[in-house]
């Protein structure tokens, strides 16, 4: 037997938005308004939209990247400045707007791949890949900077550069424009670690 339109039990489906990346498809609510907010709607539609993806991402790489800032800032004008320079070392003032600009290279092409292939994102090779040299990013500096391990810190960068590489061919098997975005990255660490291996083998 249907049960009246009044019966408490009774759940109207209202068809009330398309969300953009998802053509022709309605989202439902029902009576209870417990199953609808506009923040989770707003929810919905950001985590749909690239855009908002390469805000969130590029935004969150430059948090991290701040926090390995903030221990670099307090060394550079003493422990930092006593040490022999390798040739070619740049500026201090260079790495600061290099590192911002990679790591937003870096967070808009993690925001590709999750947008186009999120089915990638999670338990997979190029997720581990990822976030393993994301981790040996966060750790060089204070190892450099804060403990001072010069060969130590080498070490981790040629890891990490072993990690960027291996990050970047398997992006390029997903998109290439990702892959793409992570070769300025590449190149940097790769003088980034000739200035390591000139500090290490000077001081």
């Amino acid at each position: 037997k249907t049960p009246p339109a009044s019966s408490p039990h009774l759940t109207i489906l209202k068809p009330i938005a398309l969300l953009p990346g998802a053509p022709g498809t309605p989202i439902f609510v029902g009576n209870n308004r417990s199953q609808f907010s506009p923040a989770s709607l707003l929810s919905s539609v950001m985590l749909r939209s690239l855009p908002a993806k390469i805000i969130l991402c590029a935004l969150a790489m430059l948090f991290l990247g701040g926090l390995g800032a903030a221990i670099t800032s307090g060394s550079i004008p003493n422990w930092y400045a006593t040490l022999t320079r390798p040739p070619g070392t740049p500026p201090n003032w260079v790495f600061g707007p290099v590192w911002s600009v990679l790591y937003a290279m870096i967070g808009i092409s993690f925001a590709l791949i999750w947008h186009h292939h999120p089915s990638r994102i999670g338990k997979t090779r190029l997720t581990f890949l990822f976030v393993i040299q994301l981790l040996l990013n966060l750790a060089w500096s204070p190892v450099f900077f804060g403990a001072h391990q010069l060969v130590a810190a080498l070490v981790i960068i040629i890891l990490l550069w072993i990690f960027i590489l291996m990050t970047i061919r398997e992006f390029s098997r997903f998109s290439k424009p990702a892959a793409s975005l992570l070769i300025p990255y590449l190149l940097w660490v790769s003088y980034a670690t000739y200035l390591n291996a000139g500090y290490a083998v000077l001081n």
